[in-house]
């Protein structure tokens, strides 16, 4: 079964486009050219062109198993984890794969349960809480990090930026800069649970759900929160100051006022 995906731009164009059932969708991704990726959960890469919308170009491989994220800070050198095979992989622009693959099994002991990227660095964690710094272009890791976390958790996160790095458990919180060294810490019982965080130009925006409500909090310099939204969707992203969402099959768009 398809549907109907629409999504309305404030400021210039609209477009509609039928695609998987979004039941399949588990995350989506909006690069700084304005190009849409989805990701789903029968191992599928969707990009949506911004010169087109209507020209949909897709990635499907069984080989690695399930897509456990995507990274797209580099349009021209996409980056996608799976954490099944432990394998990250990079595709073009067409989403045709580079002959670049990195098997983490042969780089290291412990399994990596999560990564991000910045540049030409790959930040992964592993399930021993250390954190890697992996160098893309020198192919190998330029750094890492044992850190220590009082109340062991499942479901961390790392994720980075330009110049820091972000470690988010259910009841933690870690900043480094690239060089692995403490900018923040925070450790208390979160009123909800941190599941992202997103990074537009400079602005980061922290994403916690409680009770089924994703609240969209925008952190100063000092990583306090101001409340910018609260949204029902549970799949979205901000570029360029918008909130670009999926519910229900129609992707929307609304503007973040700050």
């Amino acid at each position: 079964m398809k549907l109907l995906l629409a999504l309305t731009f404030l400021w210039a164009y609209s477009f509609s486009q039928n695609i998987t059932n979004s039941k399949n969708l588990n995350s989506i991704e909006t690069d700084v050219f304005g190009n849409i990726y989805t990701v789903s959960s029968n191992y599928k890469i969707n990009k949506y062109t911004k010169e087109n919308f209507k020209k949909k170009l897709e990635y499907i491989n069984y080989e690695y198993g399930e897509i456990s994220k995507i990274m797209v800070e580099n349009p021209f050198r996409l980056i996608v984890f799976f954490k099944e095979s432990q394998s990250i992989i990079f595709l073009d622009k067409n989403l045709n794969e580079l002959s670049k693959v990195i098997n983490l099994d042969n780089i290291f002991e412990d399994k990596i349960t999560d990564v991000s990227n910045y540049s030409d660095l790959i930040f992964l964690f592993s399930e021993i809480n250390k954190i890697y710094v992996f160098d893309i272009k020198r192919n190998e890791i330029v750094n890492s990090k044992k850190i220590a976390i009082n109340n062991q958790t499942n479901s961390i996160k790392i994720f980075s930026n330009y110049n820091k790095i972000f470690v988010l458990g259910n009841s933690f919180s870690k900043v480094f800069n690239h060089e692995l060294n403490y900018i923040y810490e925070e450790d208390k019982e979160w009123q909800s649970y941190i599941n992202r965080l997103l990074f537009d130009n400079n602005n980061i925006y922290e994403c916690s759900i409680k009770e089924g409500q994703t609240t969209i909090y925008k952190l100063d310099e000092n990583f306090n929160k101001i409340k910018i939204k609260n949204i029902s969707d549970s799949i979205f992203t901000i570029k360029k100051n918008n909130i670009i969402s999926i519910n229900n099959g129609l992707l929307k768009q609304h503007t973040i006022n700050n």
